[in-house]
C-alpha cells in the first residue's frame, strides 16, 4: 500500500495530475500502481465523508449476480478512469483473490451512535 506523499492531490507527480486532472481517485491514470492509504484522495470524497468510493480496489458485495458470483463496485487503481464509478458494473466468481478487490464495512449512523456511547 502506498502512502500518499504526492505533491499533486494524490498523485506522484505534476504530470500524473495533468494526465488525470478531475481524478478523485486512485485510478489507472494517476500511474501509482498499487493501493494507495484511505484518505489520499480528499477531493474524491463523498458528501456522506466517504473515500475512496470509486478507485483503490473494487468493492465486493454482498449480493450475488448469479450463483457463486459477486457483485463488485467502485473500480480499483487498475481501473480507467471512465469505469472507476459507484454505478460501473463488475462481478467475480466467490473464490477470486486478487490484489485490487477488497470490502467496506458499513454500519448505520444511529448503531454507531449506541456503540460509541456504551465506551
Amino acid at each position: 500500500m502506498s502512502r500518499c506523499t504526492a505533491p499533486v492531490q494524490g498523485h506522484r507527480s505534476s504530470a500524473a495530475a495533468a494526465r488525470c486532472p478531475a481524478c478523485g481517485g486512485n485510478v489507472r491514470e494517476n500511474g501509482v500502481g498499487q493501493t494507495t492509504v484511505r484518505d489520499c484522495y480528499q477531493s474524491g470524497v463523498s458528501p456522506y465523508g466517504v473515500y475512496d468510493m470509486c478507485g483503490n480496489v473494487w468493492e465486493w458485495c454482498s449480493s450475488e449476480t448469479k450463483p457463486g458470483r459477486h457483485e463488485l463496485k467502485g473500480g480499483a487503481w487498475t481501473s480507467p478512469f471512465n469505469r472507476a464509478t459507484p454505478s460501473s458494473f463488475n462481478d467475480a466468481n466467490a473464490t477470486m483473490k486478487d490484489d485490487d478487490t477488497g470490502f467496506r464495512c458499513v454500519v448505520a449512523a444511529d448503531t454507531m451512535d449506541e456503540l460509541l456511547r456504551r465506551r
